[in-house]
């Protein structure tokens, strides 16, 4: 779920590796690329914080979202150092 960025991939991946029916059999293949991204992730909790702060105009909901999808950038850019 990848937008052309670096989405810092699943935010809850899969500990299984793949899903096998009662005879041990493969069903499907797991795969970690379902579900909120961690830039998701990050973006929401950003987007916590800035909702608690009484009395800031970050432009309206657009703008709120903006500010908290560059925080969440950001957040993954720092974790690649």
């Amino acid at each position: 779920m990848s937008y052309g960025k670096n989405d810092g991939g699943a935010a809850y991946p899969s500990a299984f590796p793949e899903l096998r029916d009662r005879h041990n059999n493969v069903i499907e293949e797991a795969s970690n690329d379902f579900g909120m991204s961690l830039r998701d992730h990050f973006a929401g909790c950003a987007l916590q914080g800035l909702c608690a702060v009484t009395g800031v105009d970050f432009g309206g909901p657009k703008g709120a979202a903006k500010v908290c999808y560059e925080l969440a950038d950001a957040m993954i850019k720092a974790r690649e150092q």
